[in-house]
């Protein structure tokens, strides 16, 4: 049995066939086509913005390179300021210097070990050696250990000097606690502060004990000086010139020495 399709047939057929081709193609080419350049533009939102940041930056890179010199130097000159090391014989010579300058008595000198403060990689102060912490930095809280250190009574179990490593290239910040007992009068004790300030390194006062003395007149009692040091510099320690400072004593006793002979020791001879 032959079927001959009407023309009517024919074109509903043809547009039959146009709308499924039509629909084919639209779900399976025009839709992820879009969809992939949807994630295109996207994809090149932030570049785009980064690209404007570059522009702007090569516009202004004369300004940016000297404000990076000009911030270079300011940093340099900062770090100048801090010794690679502290040793006893550096906080010998200020305590000497806080003598001839200011006129202060030094009587005695106690030294700490090297602390670490804080460093780039985010270190801070190691807990073993807590009790030479300076009061702010343990928030305030009257403990025990913090009344020993301000009477002169704190218990150091362990002794010597802990040495920092000044050949390492981490940029760490260390500080040594200086105690100096001293008598001084009012005006000379007014005078330590600008003194202090006006040294080439960094060092600041941590605390100070002061008393009176009714039988002098005078001032004593003992102040902590944080001296502080700085690896990763690039700089090397350098000795300090201890020559000014005397050492030893001939006369070991104290005793009365004459150089006149006696009669005894005459005939003798």
């Amino acid at each position: 049995m032959n079927t001959k399709l009407s023309m009517r047939d024919k074109k509903l057929l043809l547009i039959f066939l146009g709308i499924a081709v039509f629909a084919l193609g639209y779900f399976l080419v025009f839709r992820p086509q879009m969809a992939k350049a949807e994630a295109l533009r996207a994809e090149n939102v932030p570049l785009r913005e980064k690209l404007n940041e570059l522009k702007e930056i090569e516009e202004n890179k004369d300004f940016y390179v000297s404000e990076t010199a000009k911030y270079n130097d300011q940093v340099n000159a900062y770090l100048a300021m801090f010794p690679v090391d502290v040793k006893e014989e550096d906080a010998i010579l200020l305590g000497k210097r806080m003598e001839d300058k200011l006129g202060i008595s030094a009587a005695g000198m106690d030294f700490s070990d090297m602390q670490l403060v804080a460093s780039l990689d985010g270190s801070a102060s190691y807990s073993s050696s807590g009790e030479q912490q300076t009061l702010s930095e343990q928030a305030n809280e009257p403990t025990q250990d913090q009344i020993n250190q301000i009477e002169g009574t704190t218990d150091q179990s362990e002794s010597g000097r802990r040495d920092i490593d000044i050949s390492s290239e981490d940029v760490s910040l260390y500080r040594m606690q200086n105690t100096i007992t001293f008598n001084c009068t009012y005006d000379e004790l007014k005078n330590i502060v600008d003194f202090l300030a006006s040294e080439k390194t960094r060092m600041t006062i941590d605390s100070v004990n002061v008393t009176f003395s009714s039988s002098t007149g005078e001032l004593g009692g003992t102040i902590v000086v944080d001296m502080y040091a700085m690896t990763g510099t690039g700089q090397e320690y350098t000795e300090p010139n201890t020559s000014p400072v005397k050492s030893g004593n001939k006369n070991l006793f104290g005793t009365v020495s004459s150089n006149k002979k006696t009669s005894s020791d005459a005939e003798d001879e």
